[in-house]
Formats: structure tokens, C-alpha cells, sequence
């Protein structure tokens, strides 16, 4: 029965919103891969015009190129933009670690093992 409740836990977690400032700390730790993340968030929000838009706006900034898609991408669907669809994309981005340090390893894990996308870009 413990496990079932975890369980339950686990999936009203998975399919809540993600807040403004978990979506701050994914920009800091997957600054640099963000158009890998970007491109692997379902369904696909951005065409690669977008994505080359946020580099031309701010050319220097990694950090402000993630945050600005990410709050894009967390407008653009609210309450589907999950924390479950974020850890699926930064997954499948090659981001993983990022996904771990902000939610956690465990959750990371059972995403993986539980969902049928492949988890490669």
C-alpha cells in the first residue's frame, strides 16, 4: 500500500505546473544545451526561426536565451507545461543531471523507466 500511495504522490507531483522558479533554476543549469532542450519539449513549440530569434535578441546570454524559451514554452501551454514533460525533455536534451538537481534522481528515474518516448535528441 505504501508504494501505491508514493505512487499517487509521485504522479499528482509529475503532472502539476512548473513554477517560475524551477523554470530559473533549469535555465541555470542547462543554459548551455537550451536549444537541445528546446527542441525536445512536446509537442515541439518552436520552430528553429524562434530559436534563432532568442539568440539574435540576446546574443551574449546563454542564461536569458533558456529563461526566455522556458517562460515562452510555460506561457504557451500553463497548466501542461509539467514538471513530467520538462523532465522528459530535459532527458531526451541529454540534460538529465539538470533534471536530477532540480527535482530529483529518483523521480528522474521513474520518469525514465515509466514513459515510452526515446530518450534521445
Amino acid at each position: 500500500q505504501r508504494v501505491a500511495e508514493a505512487t499517487a504522490v509521485d504522479q499528482q507531483y509529475l503532472s502539476r505546473p512548473v513554477t517560475y522558479v524551477e523554470l530559473r533554476h533549469i535555465a541555470s543549469y542547462a543554459r548551455n544545451r537550451w536549444k537541445d532542450v528546446a527542441r525536445c519539449l512536446l509537442p515541439r513549440p518552436f520552430t528553429e526561426e524562434m530559436l534563432a530569434d532568442f539568440e539574435t535578441k540576446w546574443p551574449e546570454n546563454l542564461y536569458e536565451q533558456a529563461i526566455v524559451m522556458l517562460e515562452e514554452w510555460n506561457r504557451k501551454y500553463g497548466r501542461a507545461a509539467t514538471v513530467q514533460s520538462l523532465c522528459q525533455a530535459l532527458v531526451r536534451a541529454g540534460c538529465r543531471r539538470s533534471a536530477e538537481m532540480e527535482f530529483s534522481a529518483t523521480l528522474v528515474e521513474w520518469i525514465v523507466t515509466n514513459t515510452t518516448h526515446s530518450y534521445s535528441i
